[in-house]
């Protein structure tokens, strides 16, 4: 697992999507992602970062959004 939510999203989303080139300005839903792999996104962040990201959030957020929404939670517990 990585330290850092940017770079554990990004290793997560080219696991999930099977892709290498992540385009930074692509919303997940236009590299391939569907509801399963938000979904399953969404619980490997709750897993391994403690928070809670919705998965419609990350379905029509580019990465940098992405980080930005992690950014602004808290780890719930």
């Amino acid at each position: 697992m990585t330290n850092s939510i940017p770079s554990a999203l990004r290793e997560y989303a080219r696991e999930l999507l099977d892709i290498t080139d992540l385009p930074e300005d692509a919303m997940f839903l236009e590299l391939g992602g569907n509801s399963l792999s938000a979904v399953m996104l969404a619980n490997r962040l709750e897993e391994d970062f403690g928070i809670r990201v919705c998965t419609e959030d990350i379905l029509v957020s580019t990465l940098p959004e992405l980080d930005e929404i992690c950014s602004g939670l808290s780890p719930e517990g």
